[in-house]
């Protein structure tokens, strides 16, 4: 079975979309103080311009699609276009890890959500998250039958 990851939309809000944002306000607050001859406090420009720019840039650095084969899982980083296979061989065991939802007085915004971890030989770890992924059943399905495919 081969399935390639589709990313949630508030995913790609939340990674890159909010912390451009912040960094595009700095740069705004920073072009309008200049045309407008206005003092702006030093460190709200950095603090917008730094941590914006920094966090977009580690966010997007740490977002990676999957393509899962039949031979393999094949994760690709977004912004270097870096890819780390992923052999079937090298998964020694799958967690499925429960993540509570949020409450509120009124009562629960939302139920939770199950978040799969594949556990790799090397110490690293895959994980599978409905808050990042469109198609996270199908990827899970996926890696799980191929894996019992390749162990018959």
């Amino acid at each position: 079975m081969v399935v390639t990851s589709k990313f949630e939309f508030l995913y790609v809000v939340r990674n890159a979309f909010v912390p451009l944002l912040c960094f595009v306000a700095g740069l705004f607050l920073g072009i309008n103080s200049l045309v407008n001859h206005r003092e702006l406090k030093l460190v709200l420009l950095l603090s917008l311009l730094l941590g914006g720019g920094l966090v977009a840039l580690y966010n997007i650095n740490s977002v990676y699609k999957i393509h899962v084969t039949e031979t393999a899982v094949y994760k690709t980083y977004l912004l270097w276009r870096k890819q780390e296979t992923i052999a079937y061989e090298l998964i020694t065991r799958v967690d499925k890890k429960f993540v509570s939802g949020l409450k509120s007085k009124s009562g629960s915004i939302s139920d939770g959500y199950y978040t799969y971890i594949f556990y790799l030989k090397n110490g690293t770890e895959l994980s599978i998250s409905p808050l990042n992924y469109e198609n996270y059943a199908a990827l899970v399905l996926a890696i799980n039958e191929n894996r019992k495919k390749l162990s018959l």
